[in-house]
Parts: structure tokens; sequence; C-alpha cells
């Protein structure tokens, strides 16, 4: 009698799990990049009494190795307007038209954006308050804190132009490489690379971005990498046949 209550008790066990597993996957169906996850029960025999029983385990987790059916959609341009995010919220509630801002800054936030340094370029992200005192101190130029034009992120914003000109100023003294250093850490930075040094970066060749990919026509050709992973890979690449003609 004691046997057949472990024994349904088990079963309880394992099928709370499998309940618990599959919420967890129903609550992240949108979340991106996650791998849905599958339990794996096994019966265990007890051969404790005289006659043996078998038991359910309570179940191991492993991460789903199923892929989901590739669906046509033809929504590419359904995808593209998407990706006006914010721009495009901003327009369909109050009708504010965000237009291309020089350097590449951000709509909204300022200092976000390019800034020339001593032998070339890098880009600042300074989204926060936090980041824009510490980005203050570390560049020498402590006192446009308390400069009236820039007290807040909204009088920061307004006052673009100017505050662009002064920090120009300051990031012209050092070399990129010494603000690299000096930032990094601190606020999200980076170079401004052109074609050339971005692929001569050795970063390039050890995520694997450039790949050799044979064609009939050129046994030498490379391509880049597709920058989707499964399992930690990227996806292979073949050439295409030769056109013949």
């Amino acid at each position: 009698m004691q046997s057949n209550f472990y024994v349904g008790l088990s079963a309880q066990i394992s099928l709370q799990r499998r309940l618990e597993t599959i919420a967890n996957n129903v609550a992240n169906a949108s979340t991106a990049g996650f791998r849905a996850e599958e339990v794996k029960f096994e019966s265990v025999l007890s051969r404790v009494n005289p006659d043996p029983v078998s038991y359910a385990s309570a179940g191991k987790p492993y991460l789903s190795r199923k892929s989901g059916e590739i669906v046509r959609t033809d929504n590419l341009f359904d995808v593209a307007l998407h990706q006006l995010g914010y721009a495009g919220t901003w327009y369909i509630n109050k009708g504010h038209e965000s237009g291309r801002l020089p350097r590449g800054a951000h709509l909204s936030v300022t200092p976000v954006q390019t800034f020339p340094t001593a032998d070339g370029w890098i880009y600042v992200m300074c989204m926060t308050d936090k980041f824009w005192l510490a980005m203050l101190g570390v560049i020498g130029e402590p006192e446009l804190a308390e400069d009236p034009r820039f007290k807040t992120q909204k009088l920061r914003a307004e006052n673009r132009a100017e505050l662009s000109a002064a920090l120009d100023v300051a990031f012209r003294r050092q070399p990129t490489a010494h603000w690299l250093e000096a930032l990094t850490g601190v606020l999200p930075i980076s170079p401004v690379l052109t074609v050339r040094e971005a692929f001569e970066n050795p970063f390039v060749q050890e995520i694997d971005m450039v790949r050799p990919v044979p064609h009939p026509q050129d046994p030498a050709l490379k391509l880049l990498g597709n920058p989707i992973k499964f399992d930690g890979q990227r996806l292979s690449q073949q050439p295409c046949r030769t056109l013949e003609g």
C-alpha cells in the first residue's frame, strides 16, 4: 500500500515539473533568443521491497533542439516600418516628424553621437545623468555640469550644437586610443573605423565573420559570415552555381 502511494506521488511530482516547464516556455514565447526547455523522465526501479516497484523520476530539463516550421510571411515592409521604433510612435501619436541629425546623433538623448579626436573619431553614448557626470570628470570638463544650458537631459538636447562644440574641444586634445582606454567601463564608447580598419581588426577573425567559400571561378573567394548562430555555430555557406551562357 505504501509503495502505491509513493508511485502515485512520483507521478504527481513529474506532472508538476512538466507543467512548470510548459508555463515557463509559454511565458517566454516572445522573449528574443529564448530556447524552449523540455523535460526527460525516466522510470526508476526500486528493489527495496520483495516485489520490484517502478517510480517516475523527477525529470531532467534540457534545451529543445526542435526547429519550428519555416513560414513565408512576405512582410518585409512591415519589418522595415517597425524599425522606426520610437520615432514612428512619436509620429502616429503626436504627429512629431523626426529628421536625421548630424553626426548620427540620438533623436532625444544628448550627447549620443560622434566626436572628433586628435587622430580620428569616436562614438560616445552618454545615455544617463550618471554617465554625463562621469564623462565630464574623465575628459577634464567638470564645469560643464554647472552650465545652465546643460543642467538637464532636456536642456542638453535643446542646446545640442553648443554642447557639441564644447565637447569637440575636449575630445580633440587626445587621440582615439587614449579616450577608448579612459572611457571604457565609464560609458559605452567605440572608435569610428574605416572599412579597411574594420576588416583588419583581429576581432573580426576571432568571431569568424570572414569565411572562405571557394567558388569554381575563384577558389580564394571570401564572404561575410552569417550573423545568425545556432548552438554557437554560424550557418554554413556555399557558393552559387556558375553562370552558363
